[in-house]
């Protein structure tokens, strides 16, 4: 087992089960960053954004969440109600 070389400090573990079609995007877009951010830091960095603890994030800055978030607004199918 590997020994990490960095401490990324108090964290808790989620273990979303999501579809396969958000899976695939989420490693689509993750990858697109850098030389790619693993899927989980891109996910958790995003969900610091939504809760307010932009500090938190470790791989996006800003500028990235917002571009996401623009993009995710912009679609008109979220706008549309369940079922």
């Amino acid at each position: 087992m590997a020994i990490r070389s960095t401490h990324k400090g108090d964290r808790a573990q989620l273990g979303p089960r999501v579809d396969r079609v958000v899976y695939d995007a989420v490693a689509a877009h993750s990858g697109q960053y850098g030389d790619g951010i693993p899927m989980s830091q891109w996910v958790a960095d995003l969900l610091s954004a939504i809760v307010g603890h932009p500090e938190l994030m470790r791989e996006l800055d800003g500028e990235d969440v917002a571009q996401i978030f623009t993009r995710a607004l912009d679609n008109p199918d979220l706008l549309r109600g369940r079922g």
